[in-house]
């Protein structure tokens, strides 16, 4: 199974003082965001001048088994979809609405809009004939969910293998990606993979996909389109400890592209892909418990610079480009403390991060350090 990154440990009085000061306009224009947090969502309000985060009743939506993918996706200011687990919710532009997938079972951990009646979701769900959990995919046509069949991803039939699918993209109707894992055990050893899945307006297909080498576990997390032979997948791998992981397809094959790492372990959440040379990827680092930003310049990975919550331990899970100077993280701070009794207490925080074309800022708002809510941003999505 895919292992996250621990929280770091800090007594809840170290905390105090912080002081955060937004300079500059939230929103512009017709710009909106929506982001998932546990079971509320939140929308910036579209002003020429600065906004803030505010909360939105949602729907009791949970999120799926795995908090990373993308949970979603935008076809335009009143039409947006998130998932969880067995349920999806739909904003008309006034409310969410509770819409049941066709799996009343399902983990859908992301979605990707094509249109208002093309929509696809992916997920895992128990297999009735055996007992692992399996890649799934559903879609919207517009009325109704339904499950479209997708391959386990596995090549050893001896083993005992369950995949999952965590996010998907959309080039068009007929060129659609998914990625994710897969599991396999064999006796006593395991062996985790890279899945990526490609639909042709017809069926999905496993598309070969490279693993690090040296790995026992190789995971894929976020996938973003530029053109259709202009691909990212990101995720991390696990050799010594664990590092990022990103692989590009030109057209005709996935490979693995070299990326920066930090000294402890670090994992890539989510991708946006603004340009061939204008991709970035978020995610963590062990190192000091931080934020982890990666750049793709056109020929070259770079980390950059993020900002993060003192004295907590930093993770950003998702991130929408608006443009090259607009561009939005979402993820959380949390924190330990410990009882006088000597028990652990972790706190959470939504946290927001923006780029406005030369430094990352952390952005205030509803839920995040500071606030008396607490609260937990799994993704983030842009309307333009």
């Amino acid at each position: 199974m895919m292992k996250l990154p621990g929280n770091r440990t800090k007594p809840r009085n170290e905390r105090a003082g912080k002081n955060t000061d937004w300079r500059r306009a939230l929103v512009a224009g017709a710009l909106a965001l929506l982001v998932q947090l546990g079971m509320q969502s939140l929308k910036a309000q579209a002003a020429s001048v600065p906004g803030t985060w505010k909360v939105i009743p949602d729907i009791a939506i949970n999120r799926g088994f795995f908090n990373v993918g993308q949970p979603i996706a935008v076809v335009s200011a009143n039409d947006i979809w998130q998932v969880g687990y067995a349920m999806t919710g739909h904003w008309n532009g006034a409310a969410w609405s509770a819409i049941t997938p066709a799996d009343n079972y399902v983990s859908l951990s992301g979605v990707a809009a094509v249109a208002t009646n093309d929509v696809w979701a992916v997920g895992i769900a128990p297999d009735a004939a055996d007992p692992f959990n399996n890649a799934v995919t559903e879609h919207w046509d517009g009325s109704v969910w339904s499950m479209v069949p997708a391959p386990s991803g596995s090549t050893n039939s001896s083993g005992e293998t369950s995949s999952q699918l965590v996010s998907v993209a959309a080039v068009s109707s007929n060129n659609v990606w998914a990625v994710g894992w897969t599991d396999t055990t064999v006796n006593t050893s395991s062996f985790q993979g890279t899945l990526i899945e490609h639909w042709d307006g017809s069926k999905w297909a496993v598309i070969p996909s490279p693993n690090a080498k040296g790995s026992s576990q190789n995971t894929l997390t976020g996938v973003a389109v530029i053109n259709a032979n202009d691909i990212w997948a990101v995720g991390y791998t696990l050799t010594s400890n664990n590092q990022t992981l990103t692989m590009h397809w030109n057209g005709s094959m996935w490979s693995i592209v070299p990326s920066p790492n930090g000294p402890y372990g670090n994992w890539l959440f989510g991708v946006a892909a603004l340009a061939t040379n204008n991709v970035w990827a978020v995610g963590a680092t062990n190192n000091g418990g931080n934020t982890l930003v990666l750049h793709w310049n056109g020929s070259s990975w770079e980390m950059v610079p993020s900002p993060n919550v003192e004295y907590d331990y930093n993770s950003l899970a998702s991130i929408s480009a608006v443009s090259a100077n607009d561009i939005w993280a979402a993820g959380t701070s949390s924190y330990t403390y410990y009882t006088g009794e000597g028990d652990a207490n972790t706190t959470y925080y939504a946290l927001f991060e923006h780029w406005d074309g030369s430094t990352w800022s952390i952005v205030p708002g509803a839920n995040t350090a500071g606030t008396s809510a607490q609260g937990t941003l799994y993704g983030v999505a842009a309307v333009s």
